[in-house]
């Protein structure tokens, strides 16, 4: 994989997972200020996608992050920052799961004892929808930057050395190639 390739990848993936993850935070909030029918189900439990929302947000932030950075990340398998982008790639995989497992988790009775007519009318369902749509993609967009994080950069193409000395005839005014 080229390093440009590379850093493309995790700065699309890094801002796509900060739109997702403010999605899931609006989402979890109006999830959150529903009345719920289990009235042994903790609160807590239907706040989880709000938070969840938020560090999928910082996380996403921090795969952007990367992708914009100067110093290149993942040179080989273990080196080189390759280590941060798997760990980082891996807390927004767990969070992602966090967010998908405790909707359902949180709604399981009124999913078990609903019909096809009457899960369409329960506002329950759409913001569980939304959610766990968009946690689902941000954990193919974990495992797509942890995937990344690891691969190995390979030397660069004949394409990128004549952009290199491109730009360095543009930044070296002595420099003719005349």
């Amino acid at each position: 994989m080229q390093l440009s390739t590379k850093k493309c990848l995790l700065t699309y993936t890094g801002a796509i997972m900060f739109a997702f993850g403010f999605g899931i935070m609006l989402e979890g909030i109006s999830y959150k200020a529903l009345p719920s029918n289990d009235l042994n189900l903790n609160a807590v439990v239907r706040a989880v996608p709000h938070w969840c929302g938020m560090l999928l947000l910082l996380l996403g932030a921090r795969n952007f992050t990367f992708g914009l950075a100067q110093w290149k990340y993942g040179m080989n398998c273990c080196g080189s920052g390759a280590c941060e982008v798997v760990f980082v790639n891996l807390l927004a995989l767990v969070v992602s799961g966090c967010a998908i497992g405790m909707t359902i988790w949180g709604s399981f009775e009124n999913l078990k004892s609903s019909t096809a007519e009457t899960i369409a009318q329960k506002p329950d369902f759409i913001y569980l929808i939304g959610i766990w749509f968009m946690s689902m993609i941000c954990a193919i967009l974990a495992l797509l930057s942890m995937f990344a994080g690891c691969l190995p950069i390979g030397s660069p193409s004949e394409e990128e050395d004549v952009i290199e000395m491109q730009q360095y005839g543009h930044d070296n005014p002595q420099f003719s190639k005349y």
